[in-house]
């Protein structure tokens, strides 16, 4: 039983971790401000190492999202393992349905952010800028999308957590 919980708040601890990390790459990279020289040469690079940016979040939150339903999967374990020993498990399949919800909620944000991260409009196959203005609605839209994806897998994973560790501190 030992061993499941501390998988399980292993699990969430470690996924909490890896949100606050990939919260920062967005952040990171050339500004979008428009500072044109050599006729715009400069925002056209700019977006093109957005458009790397934002795919490299794409993926690092496709990982994310694939932990949080292993997260699942073991925190269902534990409540299963709590009913077997006929503990009241009430808590944590009360913040388990909450955390399912809020991840349900991020997989369509981010598959929006797939689709127009993939399909990239405005960009050639390589990812260089041909059209600025639907290059530049690629941009956004896909942040958008990946952070409103971003903010659900948060807020999963905090409620979950918390939950965990009051239920562990009063064991």
């Amino acid at each position: 039983m030992k061993k499941v919980v501390l998988a399980v708040l292993t699990a969430v601890f470690v996924a909490s971790l890896m949100l606050v990390t990939a919260s920062a790459a967005p952040l990171k990279g050339p500004s979008l401000a428009p500072t044109r020289t050599l006729l715009g040469q400069t925002l056209k690079q700019d977006m093109t190492a957005y458009l790397q940016l934002e795919q490299g979040w794409l993926t690092l939150q496709t990982g994310h999202i694939q932990s949080c339903n292993q997260v699942a999967a073991t925190t269902q374990q534990l409540i299963d393992a709590l009913k077997a020993e006929g503990k009241d498990p009430s808590s944590l399949e009360t913040a388990l349905a909450a955390y399912n919800a809020d991840i349900a909620k991020a997989v369509p944000e981010h598959a929006t952010a797939e689709t127009v991260l993939t399909t990239h409009a405005g960009f050639d196959a390589s990812g260089n800028v041909l059209d600025l203005q639907a290059a530049f609605k690629t941009l956004v839209d896909g942040q958008n999308a990946l952070r409103s994806a971003h903010a659900d897998i948060v807020e999963a994973v905090t409620t979950l957590r918390g939950v965990l560790i009051q239920w562990q501190q009063n064991k």
